[in-house]
């Protein structure tokens, strides 16, 4: 959500009580709304409220004073002047922006989409002007009024809308940055954690402890997978020789061998002569001393 600029450098033409929200577009294709900020300081008498463009927005008008910009119902409304983009994405962005102000200002007021109106509509109705803005900035783009004014509804409908100042802005960070938990403030927490991170880089890569825990890794995983044991494994081949498999494969070979002892895979056997049939214990029981006597050889 956008923040709205309170930068206040246009007097207006006395006391206002608003009512309506005008929605202007500027017929200016390119200039910012830093720009109509800066002619409006200079005691332009046609500024208007608020002024937005594909980045920015900034109110330059207090919402009591009065704006010539609607003709004949200047007295009833709150102006927004939508600043007039050149290709598509500033567009897109500066109608995303427009909408937002709008949300702002009618939310702030109590107020909802019945009483915002293009300028077109205070030309039809009050008279004094002639002017049919936004509707041919918008149709350029391929947007229309109900676009902005269904995107406004969506904004709205979000909540917790509010626009800040700068210097709230500032206000708000030095707070939470200063914000104390058991005595210590987030910023010394971050810096310690900072700190901390660069200690254990430090160790690691000054010290050459990284090499040295890199290289326990790989001689466990040599360990594991590749290294065999001098006298063999147990292990035979399909012609009966004996052939020397890795640490693993000796572990699976065994596990395989041990539960092929037991032809019942479900349950126990009902009726197996003695000493054939194992347990699931026994089997685990077989397989700890395996694994030993695998350790002891490796």
């Amino acid at each position: 959500m956008v923040a709205i600029k309170r930068e206040i450098v246009n007097p207006g033409h006395g006391h206002l009580a608003p009512f309506l929200l005008a929605v202007h577009s500027t017929a200016n294709p390119g200039a910012t709304a830093r720009n109509h900020r800066d002619l409006w300081s200079r005691g332009y008498d046609y500024a208007v409220h608020l002024t937005s463009d594909w980045t920015e927005a900034i109110q330059c008008v207090e919402y009591d004073r009065l704006c010539w910009q609607v003709g004949n119902g200047n007295s009833t409304c709150i102006g927004i002047e939508i600043c007039e983009a050149t290709n598509a994405a500033d567009f897109q962005r500066g109608f995303e922006i427009a909408a937002q102000v709008c949300a702002q200002v009618l939310i702030q007021r109590g107020w909802n989409t019945s009483v915002m109106h293009p300028h077109l509509w205070f030309s039809q109705n009050y008279g004094g002007s002639d002017h049919v803005d936004p509707f041919p900035y918008f149709a350029r783009f391929g947007r229309t009024w109900d676009d902005f004014v269904r995107l406004t509804q969506q904004y709205i409908n979000g909540g917790g809308i509010m626009a800040i100042s700068d210097s709230d802005a500032r206000k708000i960070a030095k707070f939470v940055w200063e914000y104390g938990v058991h005595g210590v403030q987030a910023r010394d927490r971050l810096r310690g954690i900072d700190t901390a991170a660069n200690n254990v880089n430090g160790m690691l890569t000054k010290n050459n402890e990284w090499k040295w825990l890199t290289n326990r890794v790989y001689r466990l995983a040599d360990l594991f997978f590749n290294r065999t044991d001098a006298a063999g494994s147990g292990m035979v081949d399909d012609n009966g020789k004996e052939v020397k498999r890795n640490l693993y494969d000796r572990i699976v070979w065994c596990d395989k061998r041990l539960r092929e002892l037991n032809p019942y895979k479900t349950g126990e056997p009902k009726s197996l002569p003695v000493g054939v049939a194992l347990t699931n214990e026994q089997m685990d029981k077989l397989a700890t001393i395996v694994v030993a006597k695998l350790k002891e050889t490796a």
